[in-house]
């Protein structure tokens, strides 16, 4: 028996021609990098923050650590240590300070990128028309040919449903073939098949006229 050589067609990669919304918009890309930046700058803010109440409940979970470095430096001055102080409290900034700090910034930061959020969605939309306006011809090109597919299978579809029917009525056994059936394309006859319906969707919308519609699907 001759072996059959099957060739597959490659799917095309229409995407590939699509540009990013960075690429049309120096906006939206300006917008991103901030929101990027703002995000990066919450992270250590946040990490900082969490290191801060750690030194905090080290020197004591119970008392103030201002209170715990003015007391040192009193201790320093009544002994005669006058900044000689090795303590952790007394070598340490005002923590309580930088902890306040951090939480202010933090706080600002989330504002911002409240405000940079809603302004990225608006440039995205106004990027996104620039976007559709390149892309068009391209993206009528990949319809138009997966509409012809479409119609090249509901047709191969009501073929072959056509061919099981009149073997069956002649009650030929035809396993020897190896059938397979083509349940995705759903029946050819059924007013709600998938193919059916998207192709009728497709004349709807004005991608095909009734005309070019199979017979069958032009009701």
């Amino acid at each position: 028996m001759n072996a059959t050589v099957r060739t597959f067609v490659q799917p095309g990669r229409a995407e590939a021609g699509i540009p990013t919304l960075e690429s049309v918009s120096p906006e939206y890309a300006r917008l991103v990098a901030k929101r990027s930046e703002l995000w990066q700058r919450r992270e250590q803010l946040c990490t900082e923050r969490d290191s801060i109440r750690s030194k905090i409940s080290d020197v004591n979970p119970h008392v103030d650590p201002g209170a715990v470095e003015r007391r040192q430096k009193r201790i320093s001055t009544l002994i005669g240590e006058f900044g000689t102080d090795k303590s952790e409290a007394a070598q340490q900034p005002n923590l309580q300070e930088r902890l306040v700090a951090a939480r202010q910034e933090i706080a600002d930061i989330e504002e911002g990128l409240r405000i940079i959020e809603s302004r990225v969605v608006h440039a995205a939309s106004v990027a996104s028309v620039l976007v559709c306006e390149q892309i068009k011809p391209d993206y009528e090109k990949t319809v138009w040919a997966l509409l012809k597919a479409a119609i090249d299978l509901h047709k191969a579809n009501a073929d072959y449903t056509a061919f099981v029917e009149a073997m069956e009525q002649k009650r030929i056994g035809w396993a020897a073939l190896n059938p397979i059936f083509p349940t995705f394309a759903g029946d050819p006859r059924d007013s709600w098949g998938p193919l059916r319906m998207f192709l009728s969707q497709a004349a709807e919308e004005g991608w095909l006229k009734r005309s070019d519609l199979p017979a069958d699907l032009r009701g």
